[in-house]
């Protein structure tokens, strides 16, 4: 076993890279762990405040069988997200989880860190609290990425504000949109420059900034752009995001039309803000600023929703943009192919069913655990019907599967070894739309249903069954 280096202060976790950067979660795990799940005593004791064996807040035991900790009788982590594998995570606050589910394209990063507390069971005293990460893709903590938490960092940071507590540890994420109870916002992002060096390059400069290229005025070659493209360049200044984070973050969201294509909302708009601003859907968090794919002025709403003619894909995000920086404003989660529903467990069977989307289709999968082994002679006459509404009889499926017909999904980029096995089916031509559902059989006929999903949600105007009929 290497020797495990300690952070003393919260400024040197400035200087590891768990949770720094959305996805990852760390850092804010970490504060709700301190500030939450721990009880101080002044003679330096630490109590947890959870049952770790109940898998509160999906707790688990960590057995320490690659040897990265010292030898201990009982260790728990916690940080799993995947509530399909840890239940109770379902309970870690909005602010922790939001990445895990707005970010899973990003499949490596937004669940890679994780907490480890070396435990007395009887007294539920903590002896020592770890920090670690996932290397990619494997179940392996990375022995480079695991430090030894000083008490001073953990009461620093249970006394702290979350914004106060990310920016003295010099966490980096574009604003995000989702609440923490007391506070409008996360964090903004870094900035080395310098008052003077703001200075020179702030909306007075007389610089701009086009969506292509930068002048000093709007050409002529780019006169086909519309006028309100081109926007005075400013420079990163914490006093101007301070100003538009106090008018509050408004909503913005990507829901789903009657047929399949993504609808982009925006509510609670500032009005000082509602004339000069508009709204992109791009493909996902990382792509630019300037490749959206649908832009939509506000015109003074400020709150509204426009149907567009993109199919709904994972990923698809909206972003708001004021006409006076050169950048997005805030942006909304990336749109979740699954609704941001988990797996729905088949009762009686290590087995789950998923409704999802892709290019704006009905896709199911079946979640089959390995230890599972004969699902297929106990399934060979389940199926899975697909219906318009939640109020629907067993008898007015849309379409149907048998579960054997189900193909097994690979993903290159999941390399590390699951507990369970994927399998996936399209419906046809049948579009997502709200209100579908998928329903598990377990025989030929409508008795036996065992499970279904929620109704899918969303919004937009028309017909259900004018169109998914």
């Amino acid at each position: 076993m290497a020797v495990i280096p300690v952070l003393m202060t919260v400024e040197e976790l400035s200087g590891v890279t768990f949770g720094h950067r959305s996805p990852r979660h760390g850092l804010k795990l970490l504060h709700w762990f301190s500030a939450e799940c721990v009880k101080f005593y002044e003679d330096r004791d630490m109590e947890l405040q959870c049952d770790p064996d109940n898998g509160d807040y999906g707790f688990h035991h960590y057995g320490n069988f690659e040897d990265l900790l010292p030898s201990c009788d009982t260790y728990f982590e916690v940080g799993n997200l995947n509530t399909f594998i840890h239940f109770g995570a379902q309970d870690l606050p909005a602010y922790v989880r939001e990445a895990y589910r707005s970010q899973r394209n990003s499949y490596d990063e937004r669940n890679k860190d994780r907490i480890i507390i070396s435990l007395d069971r009887a007294t539920r005293l903590i002896g020592e609290v770890y920090i670690t990460e996932h290397l990619p893709g494997r179940r392996d903590f990375d022995p480079d990425g695991t430090y030894l938490l000083s008490l001073d960092i953990l009461r620093q940071a249970g006394n702290s504000r979350l914004f106060d507590f990310l920016t003295r540890a010099r966490f980096s994420l574009i604003m995000n949109l989702v609440g923490v109870p007391g506070e409008s916002f996360d964090s903004f992002p870094d900035s080395d420059k310098t008052e003077d060096e703001g200075e020179e390059e702030s909306c007075g400069s007389g610089e701009w900034e086009g969506l292509e290229s930068r002048t000093s005025s709007p050409s002529s070659e780019q006169k086909d752009y519309p006028k309100y493209l081109y926007r005075k360049k400013q420079s990163f200044d914490p006093k101007t995001m301070v100003v538009l984070l106090d008018l509050s973050a408004p909503q913005l969201e990507v829901r789903t039309t009657w047929g399949g294509n993504a609808l982009v909302t925006w509510h609670g708009v500032p009005r000082t803000l509602a004339y000069s601003t508009w709204v992109g859907l791009f493909r996902g968090n990382a792509e630019p600023d300037e490749s959206y794919l649908v832009m939509i002025r506000i015109e003074g709403r400020t709150s509204g929703s426009q149907e567009t003619s993109e199919p709904l894909n994972h990923g698809l995000q909206v972003r708001f943009f004021t006409d006076f920086l050169s950048y997005s404003t805030w942006r909304g989660p990336e749109f979740d192919a699954t609704g941001g529903v988990d797996p729905t467990p088949i009762p009686g069977f290590q087995a789950a069913l998923q409704l999802y989307t892709e290019n704006g289709y009905v896709l199911a999968r079946l979640y089959i655990y390995k230890a599972f082994a004969d699902w297929r002679s106990i399934f060979y006459y389940s199926w899975v019907g697909l219906y318009a509404l939640d109020g629907d009889g067993a008898t007015k499926y849309k379409t149907y599967q048998w579960a054997m017909s189900f193909t097994k999904e690979t993903r290159p980029d999941r390399q590390e070894a699951l507990d369970y096995d994927v399998y996936l089916y399209q419906f046809g031509d049948k579009r997502i739309a709200p209100g579908v559902q998928a329903r598990f059989f377990t025989s030929r006929g409508y008795s036996e249903e065992r499970t279904r999903t929620e109704p899918w949600e969303g919004g937009g105007t028309g017909s259900l069954r004018g169109t998914f009929g």
